[in-house]
């Protein structure tokens, strides 16, 4: 499950890497989680940066922890599942990041946070889709979902997927049918990535500094010291 990531970057950065024309000032994040408005870049939009919701906003969540298929859409049930297809057919998205957390377990009870990023620090392009909403009283909201894959070189650790540059134009591209889009998400990226421990501060959505992606020495969910990790 993937509900925490970061994108640490600035506008200018953003604008380059992905051909924009964006005059959005970037608020880097360090601790994006689900509810949180967030910049995406959309199939209708393309040349701009667009602030969605991931998953849900913070009013219908109500405050309750999010199931994970409201902010995670697993890789091989985009097109299998009706409540994916449509979204995916026709309201597409990259959500940019520059790293991402995953707890992996150590024990039945025990799970050890780490971060990820790219080791050639750039920003990636991870495949999602978007959906509008609108409540009783007349009000729009766009929410996010996010692609999940698992690549053959990472075993069986579900991560965000992430597009190769020459895919990124295809999954925004209006022209693109279902086997092209299948294929896309079929394909494991070439990025390499590096991964150290981080604090299970992570956990806690108040928190948001810099400090979150430092290497700290392996500690559980409850901030208990461990071996493994």
């Amino acid at each position: 499950m993937i509900d925490r990531y970061v994108i640490a970057t600035d506008s200018a950065t953003l604008n380059q890497k992905f051909n924009l024309n964006s005059e959005n000032v970037l608020d880097s994040t360090f601790n994006a989680f689900p509810t949180k408005l967030l910049p995406v870049i959309t199939n209708e939009n393309p040349e701009g940066l667009s602030y969605f919701f991931w998953g849900q906003t913070p009013e219908w969540s109500n405050q309750k922890k999010l199931s994970q298929k409201f902010f995670n859409v697993p890789s091989d049930e985009v097109f299998k599942k009706a409540s994916y297809k449509n979204s995916a057919l026709k309201s597409r998205c990259i959500v940019p990041m520059t790293g991402f957390y995953l707890w992996r377990k150590v024990g039945k009870k025990t799970s050890v946070p780490y971060y990820y990023s790219p080791e050639s620090k750039e920003v990636m392009a991870v495949a999602g889709i978007w959906e509008e909403y609108s409540d009783f009283d007349g009000n729009n909201y766009h929410i996010f979902n996010m692609v999940t894959s698992i690549p053959g070189n990472e075993g069986k650790i579900e991560m965000p997927h992430i597009l190769n540059n020459s895919d990124q134009s295809i999954w925004l591209s209006p022209d693109s049918d279902q086997e092209k889009l299948t294929e896309v998400i079929k394909e494991n990226s070439n990025i390499s990535l590096v991964s150290h421990t981080v604090s299970p501060l992570i956990a806690k959505t108040d928190v948001d500094n810099q400090t979150l992606i430092t290497h700290q020495p392996p500690s559980d969910q409850h901030g208990n010291y461990t071996l493994f990790g």
